[in-house]
């Protein structure tokens, strides 16, 4: 695989498509809109794409490698076939009821399990020939961030606190909230509520004026980390984090912002609504470009650990198979297509 560093990589493009030829326009296509998107430029800033990387409480699984191996061939073709220049952030996710849950289960600090598991997971991509990102973006590190994202939201009047927390004001956003509910079947207020609380049931909450409001601060409970704040002391609700995070090292916009097609709705949509709500602009554009790789089943059926068909990296590798092999099956798929390994 070509390599990402700015000398060579000029080098491998001038071998592959001639020292004097243009470089090959590289269209993705954004998945809110549907619409074919130019990404290669041989000149000018740096791009800056995001990825939203893992929860750090367990080990590597197939699903994480076929998401960041795709998005890892992705970035070396616009770099080394289209002449970008790429800040890549990778967002990890080190504040979390999983985490806290696993943390307790092995007699660990949520924050000690969560860089061993993050040590691991860039270990298993490193074997995968995944190239790192330029930037990791660790939520413990960006609370400051977080809470001054929330106060614009709130100072903007898309925020509300009730004794619980937090809250985004879906409503506010009207006609505007729903850009990727459609692709999962949620196009409705209920299946959009039912869709937030099975992804993210940090957003249960008894005070809630809708449904589909979702968490930007938590309250906190007894036992578990919290950082103060002007709401009281608690801990960033999921969708938060990522767009406090990006603004904190990208500033206000984006380029292209990536992640598994589970993180559509409501994650990605909610990043969304967040960034408008900070701003009050309901019809603004923060990333052009939404880059969603489709999921990875065994034998036709989706990872399940109660179906005994949870496979981690180190397993798949420890049974003999060639790191780029696996490389080679995430390049022969589309990267949106929902894709089947065999055992």
């Amino acid at each position: 695989h070509a390599p990402c560093d700015g000398p060579s990589r000029r080098a491998t493009r001038r071998a592959l498509v001639g020292r004097d030829a243009a470089p090959p326009t590289i269209e993705l296509r954004d998945a809110a809109t549907r619409d074919r998107i130019v990404v290669s430029d041989d000149a000018g800033a740096p791009r800056k794409w995001y990825a939203c990387g893992p929860t750090v409480y367990d080990a590597t699984h197939l699903g994480h490698a076929r998401t960041y191996v795709t998005l890892d061939l992705v970035r070396r073709a616009a770099e080394t076939f289209g002449g970008m220049t790429i800040d890549f952030a990778m967002g990890v996710t080190d504040i979390d009821d999983k985490i806290i849950a696993r943390a307790t289960e092995l007699g660990l600090e949520p924050l000690e399990l969560a860089r061993r598991e993050e040590a691991n997971f860039f270990e298993d991509l490193e074997t995968l020939g995944c190239a790192p990102p330029t930037l990791v973006l660790r939520v413990s590190e960006h609370v400051d961030d977080v809470v001054a994202f929330v106060g614009d939201i709130v100072e903007k009047g898309y925020g509300y606190t009730t004794d619980e927390g937090v809250w985004f004001d879906v409503a506010k956003l009207g006609d505007a909230y729903g850009a990727f509910a459609e692709g999962r079947g949620t196009s409705t207020a209920a299946a959009q509520a039912a869709a937030l609380l099975d992804e993210d049931p940090m957003s249960a909450g008894e005070g809630k004026r809708d449904a589909r409001d979702f968490a930007l601060w938590k309250a906190a409970k007894p036992g578990e980390p919290s950082w103060p704040s002007p709401w009281g002391p608690g801990r960033p609700g999921w969708h938060i984090e990522c767009s406090a995070m990006t603004r904190a090292a990208f500033g206000d916009y984006l380029d292209l912002h990536a992640g598994g097609v589970d993180l559509a709705f409501p994650h990605h949509e909610n990043e969304i609504a967040q960034w408008r709500g900070s701003r009050d602009d309901a019809a603004g554009t923060w990333c052009p470009c939404w880059l969603h790789t489709g999921h990875l089943h065994i034998e036709g059926r989706k990872m399940s650990k109660s179906l005994k068909n949870f496979i981690t990296v180190r397993e798949l590798l420890g049974a003999g198979v060639d790191p780029e092999s696996f490389r080679l099956f995430c390049g022969l798929h589309r990267y949106a297509a929902t894709v089947s390994r065999a055992r």
